[in-house]
Formats: C-alpha cells, sequence, structure tokens
C-alpha cells in the first residue's frame, strides 16, 4: 500500500492510538479489581474462620473454668465447715476457761482447754487431708481430678487468662473481617467504574469513571495491607 494511503488513514482515525492506551487501562483496571476481589474473598473467610475458632476457644475454657468451681466447691465446702467447727471447740474451750472461778474448777477448764486445743489443731489437720484429692486416685479420670483439685486461684491465673486471650483473639478477627468487607465493597466499585468507563469510551466521562475505579481499587489494596500488616 502506497505510503500516502498510511498517512489518509491515520488522519481518518485520529486517536487510534489514545484508545487503545484507554481500552488497555481499563481492561487492566477490571483484571485487578477481579484477582484482588479473589483474594480479599479469602482473606475474609479466613478471618471468619478464626473469629470462630477464638470464640469456640474463649467458649471451652469458660466451661472449664464452671467445672473447675463446681467440682472443687465440695472439697472446699467441706474443709470451710470443718475449720468452723474447730474454731467454734477453741472457742468454748476458751470461753469455758474464762467464765470458771479460781481453784479446782478453773484447773479443770484449763487443762480441759488445752485439750480442745490440741483436739482443734488435730481437727483442721484431718479435715484438710480430707478435703485434698490425691493426684493418684483409682476410679477417677485424670479430668475429673484436676477439675476437683482446682481452686479459684489456679483457675483465675491459669484459664481465665487464656479465655481472655482468646475472646481478644477473636475480636481482632473480627475487625479485620469488618475491614476486608468493606475493602471488598471498594472493589467492587472499582470494577463496576471500569466496567462503565469501558461503555463511556475515550472521552471526559470515560476518564472520570477510570480514574475514579483506579483510586478506589489503590484504596482497598492500602486499606487492606494496612489491616493485615500493621
Amino acid at each position: 500500500m502506497p505510503a500516502h494511503h498510511h498517512i489518509e488513514i491515520e488522519h481518518a482515525v485520529p486517536g487510534i492510538s489514545e484508545a487503545t492506551r484507554f481500552r488497555k487501562w481499563v481492561t487492566l483496571l477490571v483484571g485487578l479489581a477481579a484477582a484482588t476481589a479473589s483474594v480479599l474473598a479469602y482473606a475474609e473467610a479466613q478471618s471468619h474462620r478464626e473469629q470462630a475458632h477464638g470464640l469456640t476457644q474463649s467458649a471451652r475454657y469458660a466451661e472449664q473454668i464452671f467445672v473447675g468451681l463446681g467440682a472443687s466447691s465440695g472439697p472446699a465446702q467441706f474443709e470451710g465447715n470443718a475449720a468452723r467447727s474447730a474454731l467454734a471447740v477453741a472457742q468454748q474451750a476458751e470461753a469455758r476457761v474464762l467464765g470458771t472461778k479460781p481453784g479446782q474448777p478453773f484447773d479443770f477448764a484449763l487443762a480441759v482447754s488445752h485439750a480442745d486445743e490440741r483436739a482443734s489443731a488435730r481437727l483442721l489437720e484431718v479435715a484438710k487431708l480430707m478435703g485434698t484429692v490425691p493426684e493418684r486416685t483409682p476410679g477417677l479420670d485424670e479430668r475429673t481430678g484436676e477439675a476437683v483439685r482446682s481452686s479459684p486461684a489456679t483457675l483465675g491465673g491459669s484459664l481465665l487468662d487464656k479465655q481472655q486471650d482468646a475472646v481478644e483473639e477473636a475480636d481482632r478477627w473480627a475487625t479485620r473481617q469488618e475491614h476486608t468487607i468493606f475493602a471488598l465493597g471498594l472493589v467492587a466499585i472499582a470494577a463496576a467504574l471500569g466496567g462503565l468507563a469501558g461503555l463511556m469510551g475515550v472521552g471526559r466521562p470515560g476518564y472520570v469513571a477510570a480514574t475514579t475505579g483506579s483510586l478506589a481499587l489503590l484504596v482497598s489494596v492500602a486499606w487492606s495491607g494496612v489491616t493485615f500488616l500493621g
């Protein structure tokens, strides 16, 4: 084809290179939006799974705390009742001595008081032994034995901290899930604007739609980066 024919075609179809660049821009925008949406959808599903795992762990620790308190309340109550009985014996002995007149009755009351004090101390020791479950008890499985031997102090120092950590972890993943859903919304806007720009073609409205869609996609990527890497 002669050279002057090429010149005529270029003049007849002005802006052909600009239209090509615009179509490439729109195609790239829509493609990146689709890829970003796939990654964010996976991140949102993973965040949901991690949040559910944290809530499950928190519920499991709460159950263990409840079981431990319930199982250990029996021995603790028994030991407390025995301690009150021992204290009552000692107080009665002291009251008997204080209410006795000097002389032989006083000496007798004092001797009885000393015996009651020894009995009270022995009662406390026996109550403590009876209220303690040995580590190896026939017929008692390991989990039940740990629950019976637990106490509010041990439960508050270990399981309660673990439960709190699980709740905080679930909250963190819930926040990430919310941010990911917001980022997905921006990606959907970017894809819609890219499609709209492709329909409008080269021109001010098309450029505005493509530019806005690109900005929405960049904000979505930056928002996701701050959410998961921050």
